[in-house]
């Protein structure tokens, strides 16, 4: 098979004519000519191409700055050894005296070989000439047996190559592949990798989300948020909790006995990375952050009004001046911080009373300094007092910039977290957070994303646009209704003066007829079940009525109600049962595919620890773990499933396993 030198030369760039001394191997000697060469230098790599003036691929060249002016030695670029228009082998190998011996021992094998030969100093660069010429035709690679592997990892999915080693090492002769015996260690090809196939179809999912619970017109919202960011029902529906939360907060209480707890939820959602949690959260709070722009821009135009009045003021009138008129608050109560400190700092201060913890990185809290530090149980502590309402105290503060301490009394925070397995899932075994008591007032979910089964390409993708959808613009118009007048420490509008408030005029919502005796019947229930089938989640259970009446009351708020019916409060034990079966069933863990095995072993062990794209087969078989995977047939079948679901392709000989790109850090 004959090179194709036009097809060659078209996809190289080319580089100005210049007349240079060019040596090329003929016959049994060495010729150094003159010619009009064009180069051109190959997908911008060293390797430079030459050929001569009638248009003939003639040599090569691996561009150095260190001796791109000095060509007229031939230990400075490569050479080709034989006709590599004729040829019917073509073959790399660093060293010119090795090339001249492999071209001489094929040759009277009656083959017609072509040798691209480099010199030994420029032997890193043979990946690089190797790729340059194996871009269109089969090649024969030659290496020593200690730089094997590293060829074969640049040039898998490269080239179609053979890769041949030598039993010799550079140490032992200037010439190390002469006269040496070859063996085959590995074939590389340009392989077309597919996107990876799901090894086992979506689990069935045994916890459907009550997404009807919402009631109209807050379960089509939570339907078209699921649909516009392909992502599970519970997860909107989790997203839509935490912005009626991050509302309702400063506006109204929840019924609980005789008494008044905050509306407050604290959320957490397991999803992997790029599932569409950022997506999601960024529609369901684009009313909110709509609201937070605004207040910012007011603010900052308050700020400066007020920064020229005290520049104004005298220097021994500025303390009474500041007394009367403090420094305007910022008005952003969106916080995703590592640690929950400036939070409080400014509870105590009184800078704000409502506080909102939003982020899709759940690694920010759960991850960091303060669920780290030696003072992760007075940080937990002062959090579940902020979900019961309770004071928070802050011994120091180094945050804020009068160093205060103090006490803030009624304070509201709203958790919306989202984050992989792999942060969640030791955070959910944590000893101290279950006895702190922090994980039981959560509400949880753990449905499995949709990646892998989502639709980008339809017309009705294409031609949709969430933003124009009246669902959802009846949504954030809503929200945007709700919040008039939302301050930290603002008054609540949604009262008008006429109903029942707490000293921060946050609304008593009040049960209507029969409704407490409902929500009473129904913590009853749950009491009975604790020792049965909810004695694996007791703390859980234990929070089961309170965070229903916390949801029942948001629903309501929503609504515009001013009483809290047992209608809502169905739709709200709905919706605590989804999250604490959710619980109980985490965690349980299902009997992997010996495919699935074999897939985490290359992705958490092998890959990791070598840093290679591949494996031989027989290395694989000798150290895979468990062990019971080495046994030939269950090996075999694993590997054919990872192959055909387009983790794997195994080929050459000997036999390897080049990984998907996707596997690859």
């Amino acid at each position: 098979m004959k090179i194709d030198i036009y097809a060659l030369l078209n996809d190289l760039s080319r580089l100005p004519p210049d007349a240079i001394p060019l040596e090329i191997y003929k016959g049994d000697k060495w010729r150094v000519i003159n010619a009009e060469l064009n180069g051109r230098l190959y997908n911008q790599t060293p390797c430079l191409l030459m050929h001569d003036a009638k248009g003939r691929l003639a040599n090569a060249f691996i561009y150095d700055h260190a001796y791109h002016h000095t060509l007229s030695a031939w230990d400075n670029h490569a050479v080709i050894i034989g006709d590599l228009h004729s040829a019917t082998s073509y073959h790399v190998i660093a060293g010119v005296d090795d090339g001249e011996v492999i071209y001489r021992h094929i040759l009277m094998q009656g083959e017609n070989p072509c040798i691209i030969a480099l010199p030994d100093k420029f032997a890193d660069k043979l990946p690089l000439l190797a790729i340059a010429f194996g871009h269109y035709q089969p090649m024969k690679v030659y290496c020593t047996a200690d730089k094997k592997d590293d060829l074969i990892d640049q040039l898998v999915n490269k080239i179609n190559a053979n890769i041949y080693a030598s039993i010799s090492r550079p140490s032992q002769t200037p010439n190390a592949l002469l006269d040496a015996d070859f063996f085959s260690v590995a074939s590389v090809s340009l392989i077309q990798w597919r996107t990876p196939i799901p090894l086992e179809p979506a689990k069935s999912y045994d916890n459907p989300y009550p997404v009807e619970a919402f009631g109209e017109p807050l379960s089509d919202v939570v339907k078209m948020l699921a649909y516009y960011t392909q992502t599970p029902l519970s997860w909107a529906g989790m997203a839509v909790l935490g912005v009626l939360s991050t509302i309702g907060q400063s506006r109204v209480n929840a019924p609980l006995g005789n008494t008044y707890k905050p509306s407050s939820l604290f959320l957490l959602t397991e999803g992997e990375s790029g599932g569409g949690k950022s997506k999601l959260q960024d529609l369901a709070y684009h009313a909110v952050d709509q609201h937070i722009k605004n207040a910012q821009k007011a603010y900052r135009d308050e700020l400066n009004q007020w920064q020229a009045e005290l520049a104004s003021i005298k220097p021994k009138d500025r303390a009474t001046w500041l007394m009367e008129n403090p420094e305007p608050n910022d008005p952003d109560f969106i916080l995703d911080d590592a640690t929950i400190e400036p939070a409080l700092d400014r509870f105590v201060m009184g800078e704000l009373n409502n506080l909102v913890w939003r982020t899709d990185e759940a690694a920010k809290f759960f991850g960091g300094h303060t669920m780290k530090s030696d003072t992760a149980g007075s940080a937990m502590g002062n959090i579940t007092s902020l979900y019961s309402g309770g004071a928070v105290r802050r011994k120091r503060s180094i945050h804020s910039k009068n160093a205060i301490k103090g006490v803030a009394y009624d304070c509201r925070l709203t958790f919306c977290l989202s984050g992989q397995r792999v942060i969640l899932e030791p955070v959910l075994k944590d000893r101290l957070m279950a006895e702190q008591g922090l994980l039981a007032r959560f509400l949880f979910t753990a449905e499995p994303s949709l990646v892998g089964f989502r639709d980008w390409s339809s017309k009705d993708r294409l031609s949709q646009d969430e933003y124009t959808d009246s669902v959802l613009k009846g949504y954030w118009t809503r929200c945007g209704y709700l919040m008039q007048d939302l301050l930290p420490t603002g008054h609540n509008p949604f009262t008008d003066g006429e109903l029942p408030t707490d000293d921060k005029g946050r609304f008593n919502m009040p049960f209507a007829d029969g409704a407490k005796q409902h929500l009473a019947n129904f913590q009853q229930s749950i009491e009975c079940k604790i020792l049965g089938e909810l004695k694996t989640a007791k703390e859980v259970a234990n929070r089961m009525a309170e965070n229903a009446s916390r949801i029942a009351t948001l629903l309501a708020f929503y609504d515009g109600a001013t009483k809290l019916s047992s209608q809502y409060l169905d739709g709200a034990f709905k919706l605590v049962w989804h999250s604490v079966r959710e619980f109980i069933n985490y965690g349980k863990d299902d009997e992997k595919s010996d495919a699935q095995t074999v897939l985490e072993w290359f992705a958490d062990k092998y890959i990791p620890k070598h840093q290679m794209s591949y494996i031989l087969y027989a290395d694989m078989q000798s150290a895979i773990t468990p062990k019971k995977l080495r046994k030939k047939e269950i090996l075999e079948n694993a590997t054919d499933s990872l192959e055909s679901h387009y983790y794997i392709v195994v080929q050459g000989q000997p036999k390897t396993v080049f990984f998907n790109p996707i596997l690859l850090p």
